[in-house]
């Protein structure tokens, strides 16, 4: 796959690709190539997807656009925390995932249900029993994972500085817990972050003490979350973080994806604009 300089780069090879595509075609641009891998068997082929490289290059081919380019291409971004934060807005040719970030959408559409019977000795002995064990692991991967979401989304507001990078999942929770104490999440997160620019007792009063909803869950945090608890909790060893998020993409069906709120965009914008991308 090319990897662009910049998002006019990429945008002036899609407006290149449109010649040798059917009329009706339109193009997807997506952030990375994890993307592509996941849309591509969904698409009528690799030259309907464009990926950009990252976000910031996302958006600068999308700002690039020329009047009614926005019924050729249409655009599909992590939602990160930028729309809560008011710094990103969706647009019909500009589609945001519903949580944090495309992962994390597939997550809440029971893509992770089917994983665990795959990957957990044990869960599918029987129906129960693999139900059992889902809603288990479930509670517990998200008792942390939207605690984390909320100091993430935060130091994404405030610009504080927090560093997420590489957390070791199994400091900030007891085995068996399915809720976690914030104060040990703010201070390992202080204490790993140089550049921080908060105390603990300021992350703390700023934190609500509620628990947030699920759109301020990350992907990283759910796979780490996930395979910590499995475990620390019951024993089982997953694979690594990378090839989860990769099982997680694979087991992506038609079905599931169709369940998604950004698939349902990408197909009313395709209805608008008398497009194709999507088989």
């Amino acid at each position: 796959m090319v990897g662009y300089l910049s998002g006019l780069h990429a945008l002036a090879d899609a407006r290149m690709r449109t010649a040798a595509l059917p009329p009706d075609a339109g193009i997807l641009f997506v952030e990375g190539r994890d993307d592509v891998r996941l849309f591509l068997p969904h698409t009528f082929g690799l030259q309907y997807l464009v990926p950009c490289g990252n976000k910031h290059k996302l958006m600068q081919a999308f700002q690039g656009l020329d009047a009614g380019e926005e019924r050729r291409f249409v655009f599909l971004t992590d939602c990160d925390y930028d729309v809560a934060n008011g710094t990103l807005t969706p647009a019909p040719h500009l589609i945001i995932t519903e949580h944090v970030d495309i992962e994390a959408d597939l997550w809440f559409a029971g893509v992770v249900d089917r994983l665990i019977a795959e990957l957990i000795p044990g869960a599918t002995t029987s129906e129960a029993a693999l139900a059992r064990t889902t809603a288990q692991l479930s509670d517990r991967v998200l008792g942390l994972a939207r605690r984390l979401g909320l100091f993430r989304q935060l130091s994404a507001s405030d610009s504080l500085g927090l560093n997420f990078e590489g957390l070791r999942y199994q400091r900030l929770r007891a085995v068996g817990a399915e809720r976690v104490d914030d104060r040990v999440i703010a201070t390992v997160l202080t204490q790993r972050s140089q550049g921080a620019v908060c105390s603990v007792e300021d992350l703390l009063s700023a934190v609500d003490a509620g628990d947030p909803a699920n759109n301020v869950c990350h992907s990283d945090d759910l796979v780490g979350a996930l395979i910590t608890v499995a475990r620390r909790d019951f024993g089982i060893t997953l694979p690594s973080p990378s090839e989860v998020g990769r099982l997680i993409r694979m087991a992506t069906v038609p079905e599931v994806l169709d369940q998604l709120a950004l698939t349902r965009r990408i197909r009313d914008w395709e209805i608008q604009a008398g497009r194709k991308i999507l088989r």
